[in-house]
């Protein structure tokens, strides 16, 4: 049976609140600021010949940034021009907006403009958004129409993915657009029908009212009527942002399912509610999930945590739990978790939620998150229960930061959880000899060392007694 996500209800919840009376006066700012642009854009555009463009997308890009972060942060539906937190998360995003789309869409309309010239670019993309009255248009040039709906939706999947990513090398991973198009891609029609079908029934709604204006502003003069009309048309286009950057943080905050409940998660963790907060707190509607805010870092957990009163322990670590449930996918609280678990002394758990965090932060694409709490978890490594597949990526990203124990001992026990001993023998070997190459000689001793006390009576056993022969040589 197929997993139903948390977003599915909540696209729908802010779709409805997008519907409110309170969307027309949060679009009003937006419609302002791009008619401030045009005659500054056009004023420039006159000097230098640079066209408008850029700054227009850099704009709406800013815009739709300003409502994703503000509903990620506070989890609300804020009005336009609501206070930001932190304009540098604003900055951040458009940035990481911007580098994705050069990559992954820039090069795609150079193509289109150079291939068929901005003119027909222009007059195809106003078919394609008014399409009864050009449904013969773009049926005359099929091939230009897909191309035209497959550029904006990259356009709204790197908006997505820009949401969800924190740095710009997490936008352009593997892993956040394995996420989006593998893990989530179940939710991508509900996004679109949710979007643009909002737009659609947001202009229905409002037209039935304005129509009178209209009607009215016509009858003062043909001027007044066209004037009216087109600040109505875009009106409802400003508002558009709005809906883009709520849905996409939805997206992203939407992605647990609802098979696991609150009481699930805990039992998984071997966690029970923790006296000092009432069991009511777990019980969280779709949309009063918390508010997916700027994650800490390891060493900022770990500074938080070592601060932290003792008197203050019980009610932080409820007030983790209640997060984690609410978010059972979110690596960096099961982590805050685990420490405060940690903390407070109940091995138990910590050593679940640890391997629960470690888990989902290896393979959510957070592997450094993974690693720092992996390694602060050094002495009882082995009593984490990590499963092989897990092992083995840990062990192969340890490798690559050149921590060469470590990494040693995930690639081993990895093999070793499958019954797999000659692989495991193999990986040893191969971890030593990267360590004697990359000249860390100490720990290639280490790990000859443990081949051979491990597997004296074995055919490679001579190769590693060369090997120790050689990286003691060199320490020397």
């Amino acid at each position: 049976m197929q997993k139903v996500s948390r977003f599915r209800g909540m696209a729908g919840e802010v779709t409805y609140r997008f519907m409110s009376p309170k969307t027309l006066f949060s679009a009003l700012p937006i419609l302002i600021i791009f008619a401030v642009l045009q005659p500054v854009i056009s004023m420039i555009e006159d000097f230098t010949g640079l066209i408008a463009t850029p700054v227009f997308f850099t704009t709406y890009a800013m815009m739709v940034g300003y409502f994703s972060l503000q509903a990620l942060r506070r989890g609300d539906n804020s009005s336009f021009p609501a206070v930001v937190d932190n304009s540098k998360e604003l900055l951040y995003f458009t940035g990481r907006y911007l580098a994705l789309t050069s990559i992954c869409v820039l090069p795609l309309a150079l193509l289109v403009r150079v291939s068929i010239g901005r003119e027909t670019l222009l007059d195809s993309a106003a078919g394609i958004l008014i399409p009864l009255a050009s449904i013969q248009k773009s049926s005359d040039n099929l091939p230009l129409t897909v191309l035209a709906l497959v550029f904006l939706l990259m356009l709204t999947l790197c908006f997505i993915v820009a949401t969800r990513a924190e740095t710009l090398r997490d936008v352009l991973s593997r892993d956040a657009w394995g996420w989006l198009l593998s893990e989530r891609r179940a939710d991508l029609p509900i996004f679109y029908v949710a979007l643009f079908g909002g737009m659609v029934v947001f202009f229905g709604i409002y037209l039935i009212p304005f129509a009178l204006v209209f009607f009215i502003a016509f009858k003062m003069s043909a001027q007044a009527g066209i004037a009216v009309s087109g600040f109505f048309y875009l009106l409802v286009l400003a508002a558009s942002p709005i809906l883009l950057g709520r849905m996409c943080s939805a997206f992203v905050a939407g992605e647990d399912n609802l098979e696991h409940t609150t009481q699930d998660i805990l039992a998984l963790l071997g966690a029970e509610p923790s006296p000092g907060y009432h069991q009511h707190e777990l019980d969280l509607d779709t949309d009063q999930s918390s508010p997916v805010g700027k994650k800490l870092s390891f060493d900022e957990m770990v500074a938080k945590t070592r601060a932290l009163p003792i008197d203050a322990l019980i009610a932080e670590i409820g007030k983790a739990e209640t997060n984690l449930a609410s978010r059972p996918h979110d690596p960096f609280t099961a982590v805050e978790l685990a420490m405060l678990y940690r903390k407070a002394g109940d091995t138990e758990k910590a050593l679940g939620t640890a391997a629960y965090a470690i888990t989902q932060a290896i393979h959510d694409g957070y592997s450094e998150l993974g690693i720092s709490l992996f390694r602060g978890f050094a002495k009882e490594r082995a009593e984490l229960g990590l499963d092989a597949q897990t092992l083995d990526i840990l062990g192969n990203s340890l490798l690559k930061q050149e921590l060469m124990l470590d990494a040693g001992w995930c690639l081993h026990e990895s093999a070793i959880s499958v019954g797999d001993m000659p692989r495991a023998q193999k990986k040893l070997l191969h971890v030593a000899s990267v360590a004697e190459k990359t000249e860390k000689y100490a720990e290639a001793t280490a790990l000859y060392n443990f081949y051979i006390s491990a597997y004296p009576d074995t055919d490679l056993a001579q190769y590693a007694e060369q090997g120790k022969i050689r990286a003691e040589a060199a320490k020397d």
